[in-house]
C-alpha cells in the first residue's frame, strides 16, 4: 500500500511539473504570436467560399495553415502580403468557422480571429411560365431587350408591326402593369438634327427606377423621368456605332456599349468616349459598383457571325480600359463571347458558345453540360438564381448548385431576360413574331 501510494504521489509530482512547464511555456511564447494575420471571407455562395489571409508584414518563407471547424483543409507557402483560398467542398445553408495560423520554421508567429460564414440555400427551379406574341401580320417583329421595374411594371423593347390603321409605323415598346401588355411609341429624332419624332426600333432598355428609365436606339436615347419622355442626342458624335447594350449604377454613372467597339459613359451632366481597343462588336455590359471591393464593368467583344477577334475588357472606376485574359477556347478556336453577369469579382458567369465560369486572372471552369447552347444573355438576381437564354428557344436556370432546362417547346431566338427574385421575362423573335415569355416562381 505504502509502494502503491508513493507512486501515485510521483505521478501527481510529475502532472504538476508538467502544467507549470506548459503554462510557463505559454507565457513566454504568447508575446511573440503575433495579432497581424486577418482573416475575411470575401465571398459565399452556396457550396463555395472564398477566404483572403492578409497579414500586415510580410515574412520570408512563411506558411499558413487555414483550419474549418476542426480541421486543417489547407496548407501553403504564405507569399506577398495577401493570399486568397476558395474552398468548395461546403454544403447549402451550412455554417462553418475559420482561423488561419502563420508559421515559420514550424513555429506559430501568427493567428487570426475565427470568423464564422453560413452558406446560401438553393433556389427552386420551378417557374409557371405564360408566353405572349405580338406583331406578325404587317411585318416581321422582335423584342430585344426588357427590363423589370416590378413584377406590375415591366418594359420591353423592340420593333413590333400590328396596326392594321397604319401597318408601316410599328411600335417600338410593350409596358405590362400586372394585368396586360400594351404597345406603345416611343418617338426618338434621327440624330444629329433630325426634326421629325417617329418611333424607331429600340435595342435596349435600362431601368434604375420607375421615374428613370433609359431607352437606346442606334444613335441616341429616350429618358423616362415619370411624366415624360425626353430626348438625347447630345452623345451621337462620340459614337462608332449603334448601341447595343446599357448598364449603370445611375444616372450619374451610366455605360452605353455597341457596335464598332463603341463604349460611351454618363456622369449625369455630359458623355464621354471611352477607347475600347477593338472596332468589333460589344455585345453586352454589367458591372458592379461596391466601396468594398474594386468596382469595375465587364464588356465580352465578339461578332457572332464571323471568326474575329475576341475579347474581354474591363473598364475600371477611372473609366480606364484593359484587356483581361479569357478562357481556354479548347477545343473550338472561338467561342464568340457574347454575354457576361457577375455578383461579385469572385464568380463571373461568362457566356456564348458554352458557358463558364471564373474569376478575373484566374481559372474559368466550362459547365460542360451547355457546351452546345449558344447564350445570348445571362443575368441573375445572386449567385443561386441565374437564368442564361440561348437561340434555340432554350431557358436555363442555375440554383447554386444544378443547372436545368425549361421543358418550353418554341422555335425562337431569345435575344434577352431580366430577373427580379421571382419573375424572370424573356424577350425574342421567331421569323414573323415578337416573343416575351414570362415566368414566376412558385412561393410557398
Amino acid at each position: 500500500m505504502i509502494l502503491k501510494f508513493r507512486r501515485y504521489q510521483s505521478l501527481i509530482f510529475n502532472l504538476m511539473i508538467m502544467s507549470f512547464q506548459f503554462l510557463n511555456c505559454e507565457r513566454i511564447s504568447s508575446p511573440h504570436i503575433r495579432s497581424d494575420l486577418y482573416l475575411t471571407a470575401v465571398h459565399v455562395d452556396v457550396i463555395e467560399a472564398t477566404l483572403s489571409l492578409e497579414v500586415e508584414k510580410p515574412i520570408e518563407n512563411a506558411v499558413y495553415k487555414l483550419m474549418r471547424n476542426d480541421s486543417i483543409i489547407h496548407s501553403a507557402k504564405f507569399e506577398g502580403k495577401v493570399v486568397n483560398y476558395r474552398d468548395s467542398e461546403l454544403r447549402p445553408s451550412q455554417t462553418y468557422t475559420y482561423q488561419a495560423t502563420l508559421l515559420k520554421s514550424c513555429e506559430m508567429v501568427s493567428r487570426s480571429s475565427p470568423i464564422s460564414i453560413t452558406t446560401m440555400d438553393t433556389t427552386s427551379h420551378d417557374f409557371q411560365w405564360e408566353i405572349f406574341t405580338f406583331g406578325g401580320n404587317f411585318g416581321s417583329s422582335a423584342l430585344f431587350d426588357v427590363a423589370i421595374i416590378s413584377e406590375n411594371n415591366i418594359w420591353a423593347v423592340g420593333e413590333i408591326y400590328a396596326d392594321s390603321a397604319e401597318p408601316w409605323l410599328p411600335y417600338n415598346a410593350v409596358h405590362w402593369d400586372g394585368v396586360e401588355w400594351t404597345l406603345k411609341r416611343i418617338y426618338f429624332y434621327l440624330c444629329p438634327n433630325g426634326t421629325s419624332p417617329t418611333p424607331y426600333p429600340i435595342n435596349s432598355v435600362f431601368a434604375f427606377l420607375e421615374n428613370d428609365i433609359w431607352f437606346a436606339r442606334d444613335g441616341s436615347f429616350v429618358r423616362w423621368n415619370g411624366s415624360s419622355f425626353q430626348h438625347d442626342c447630345s452623345m451621337n458624335t462620340l459614337l462608332n456605332g449603334s448601341i447595343l447594350k446599357i448598364w449603370g449604377e445611375s444616372s450619374k454613372n451610366l455605360y452605353a456599349v455597341g457596335i464598332n467597339g463603341t463604349i460611351i459613359h454618363y456622369n449625369d451632366i455630359i458623355w464621354q468616349k471611352l477607347e475600347s481597343g477593338t472596332d468589333n462588336y460589344i455585345n453586352d455590359i454589367w458591372g458592379i459598383i461596391n466601396p468594398l471591393q474594386n468596382s469595375f464593368a465587364l464588356c465580352p467583344i465578339s461578332d457572332k457571325y464571323s471568326l474575329s477577334e475576341e475579347k474581354l475588357i474591363l473598364i475600371d472606376v477611372n473609366q480606364d480600359v484593359t484587356e483581361i485574359p479569357l478562357p481556354n477556347p479548347e477545343p473550338y478556336s472561338h467561342r464568340h463571347l457574347h454575354t457576361v453577369w457577375f455578383r461579385d469579382r469572385y464568380k463571373i458567369f461568362l457566356g456564348g458558345v458554352g458557358l463558364f465560369i471564373g474569376e478575373i486572372n484566374d481559372t474559368w471552369i466550362e459547365v460542360e453540360q451547355l457546351r452546345n447552347y449558344f447564350f445570348n444573355r445571362i443575368r441573375g438576381t445572386d449567385v443561386n438564381n441565374v437564368f442564361a437564354v440561348d437561340d434555340f428557344g432554350r431557358i436555363i436556370h442555375f440554383n447554386g448548385c444544378s443547372w436545368y432546362e425549361y421543358p418550353i417547346s418554341m422555335k425562337a431566338l431569345l435575344f434577352s431576360l431580366d430577373v427580379k427574385q421571382n419573375i424572370v421575362v424573356v424577350t425574342g423573335y421567331d421569323s414573323r413574331r415578337g416573343y416575351i415569355i414570362m415566368g414566376k416562381r412558385e412561393v410557398n
